[in-house]
């Protein structure tokens, strides 16, 4: 019953923080997919490493890389 009665507030604020997103980008949605897309990766990836004690493998890097190129690509390119 908690969690019903914070998804209310919680979801106004996720749908005000998008249409933040969208004014800061000039009114496109593509830019808050990729950045959420990107920073989902990163995030996961450390409490994999440091909650479950996953090791970073190759392969788990160079997504950490390409997550963190997409994130350069939005916020520098204008």
């Amino acid at each position: 019953m908690i969690m019903a009665i914070l998804s209310v507030p919680i979801g106004y604020y996720v749908v005000m923080a998008s249409r933040t997103m969208i004014d800061l980008w000039d009114g496109q949605t593509w830019p808050n997919r990729l950045i959420g897309f990107s920073f989902g990766v990163i995030v996961f990836t450390i409490m994999s490493w440091f909650l479950l004690k996953e090791p970073l493998t190759l392969k788990t890097a160079v997504c950490l890389f390409l997550c963190l190129i997409i994130l350069l690509i939005q916020f520098l390119w204008k």
